[in-house]
Order: structure tokens, then C-alpha cells, then sequence
């Protein structure tokens, strides 16, 4: 009888610490299998998160683990879009023209190059952005990317400083694409360009003119009135200064404040019209702000 209790502890033992093994032998078998399509989506989920880097990683993972994959041109052009989600533009154009190259007759093409010509935006690169727009243009295609790269294409000219052309071009986006969703924006950014162009200007020749007549008059006509006061004291007190010593045959006195005071002089009269074109900046900053934000997340595609 002992010698069958003993069997039987002994059987149990051996079951307990042959149990874990068992279970890993299990869960091997039914762990989950990685699929081609199980990495796009975890790639996918990345770039969704902001993760760019790490999205671009997994994308590129697809090539290595599955080399006959079917969906090389979707690879590309997430891997694109994740580098110019991440401001990573010479990289995002290099990863749309390799989809380009590869992929011509991808539907991802024309995204390819919508894409492009905003990353070549983005760094100032404008004659290849505007052929990568006219690409789109002169396409006839019917894919959304047509009307997003001529908003694109008139934004840019205006960044250019050509108001009247990007004018032209929304307008010929009014013309295209009447019922558009974005059509209230378009025509609101139709008046802000013509609001542009009619802007009043600050003379700067005038409000250093005006400084050199009575110092701080040209802060005050450039509307600073605070540093205009102050240049009015400042070079006031040093002119009073000057004349009382001339007055006073202290010409040593009336020197040393003469002196002293020339740059204050110098520098209300440089102020004053730095003042004015300051106004300007502003003014023009203010419109080009709101014409700039009314499309952005059009243009991103969202």
C-alpha cells in the first residue's frame, strides 16, 4: 500500500513540472500568426497614433517578411506619408517617387503626386510643386486630389506674393466645383485676397520724415503711441538740455548733451519708420494667417 502511495506522489510530481511545458507546447500552437495583413494593420495603427517612426519600421518589416507581397505601392505611399506626417519631406518625396516609378498604374499614384507637390512645398521648392499640381490639373481625373492640388496651387502663389493670380485660380475652383464642401472657405478666402490687396499701407518714408520734425510724431502715425511719447520726452529732454547750455555759454555742457543725444535723435527717425513697416507686417500677417489656416486640414487630407 505504501509502496502504491508513493507511485502515485511521485506521478504527481512529475506531472507538475512537466505541466508548465505542456502549456508553453500549447500556447505556441495556437499564438497568433503574423500575416501580411496583420503587419499593414499594425503599421497602420502606428501611423494613426502619431508613432511615424515606428509605422515606417513596420512598413518596411513587410518587405523582409513577405517579399512576393501584392501591396508594395500601398507600402510606399504610407511609408511616404508617414515621413511627411513627421516633417520629414525630402524623404516623403523620395518614398511617392519610388511609388511612382514602381507603380504606375497604382491608384496610389495620383495621391503620390499630390503629395509630392506638398512636400516640395514645404521646402520652398515651388516650380516642382506647381508641376506636380498641373500633373493632377491636366489629369481629367475625378479623384479629390484634383481640387485639393488647385487650392494647394493658389495658396502657394499667394505665399509667392502673386495675390492676384492665386485669386484667379480659386476663383477658377469656384467655377469647377460648384456645391463643393469646401466651397464657403474658398469664397471667404476670395474676399480676404481682395481685402489683401486694398490694404492701407504706412508710409515708412513718412513716419521718418515726421520723427525728424518732431521726434516721436512718426511712432504716433505708425500708431505706437507708447514709444512715441517716450521718444518725444527722451529727445525733448536732450534738446532743451543742448539749448540751455548754448544759452548758458556752457558750451562743454551743451556739447556733451548734443552728443549724447544724436543717437536718440538718429534712432527716433530710424524707429519711426521701422514702426510703419512693422504696421504693415502686421496687417498683412493678420490676412495671411487666416487665408493659410482656412484649408489646412483639406489640404492634408482629413
Amino acid at each position: 500500500m505504501n509502496e502504491i502511495k508513493s507511485a502515485i506522489t511521485s506521478l504527481s510530481v512529475l506531472l507538475v513540472l512537466l505541466f508548465p511545458f505542456a502549456a508553453n507546447s500549447y500556447s505556441e500552437e495556437t499564438g497568433i500568426l503574423l500575416t501580411e495583413s496583420l503587419q499593414l494593420r499594425i503599421a497602420d495603427a502606428f501611423l494613426a497614433e502619431g508613432e511615424y517612426y515606428r509605422a515606417i519600421t513596420e512598413y518596411k518589416k513587410i518587405n523582409i517578411l513577405f517579399p512576393g507581397t501584392g501591396r508594395g505601392d500601398y507600402v510606399l505611399y504610407s511609408i511616404g506619408m508617414a515621413y511627411l506626417r513627421g516633417e520629414e519631406y525630402e524623404q516623403a518625396i523620395r518614398s511617392f517617387s519610388s511609388l511612382m516609378a514602381r507603380h504606375s498604374e497604382s491608384l496610389y499614384t495620383l495621391q503620390a503626386h499630390y503629395f509630392t507637390g506638398i512636400a516640395s512645398w514645404k521646402l520652398k521648392k515651388y516650380g516642382n510643386a506647381k508641376t506636380e499640381f498641373d500633373f493632377l490639373l491636366d489629369s481629367n481625373a475625378t479623384t479629390e486630389y484634383v481640387p485639393r492640388a488647385l487650392i494647394a496651387k493658389s495658396l502657394m502663389t499667394f505665399e509667392q506674393g502673386n495675390v492676384a493670380s492665386s485669386m484667379i485660380i480659386l476663383q477658377r475652383f469656384v467655377a469647377l466645383y460648384p456645391g463643393h464642401r469646401v466651397m464657403p472657405e474658398a469664397e471667404a478666402t476670395i474676399l480676404l485676397l481682395q481685402e489683401y490687396q486694398n490694404l492701407p499701407e504706412k508710409s515708412e518714408l513718412l513716419a521718418g520724415v515726421l520723427s525728424a520734425i518732431i521726434p516721436g510724431s512718426g511712432h504716433i502715425y505708425a500708431e505706437r503711441y507708447a514709444d512715441g511719447i517716450t521718444s518725444f520726452l527722451l529727445n525733448a529732454l536732450f534738446i532743451a538740455g543742448t539749448v540751455f547750455g548754448v544759452q548758458q555759454e556752457n558750451y562743454l555742457t551743451a556739447s556733451l548733451t548734443g552728443v549724447v543725444g544724436l543717437p536718440f535723435y538718429v534712432g527716433n527717425i530710424y524707429g519711426a519708420a521701422n514702426a510703419a513697416k512693422k504696421w504693415n507686417e502686421t496687417v498683412r500677417d493678420t490676412i495671411r494667417n487666416k487665408v493659410s489656416a482656412t484649408f489646412q486640414g483639406f489640404l492634408s487630407g482629413d
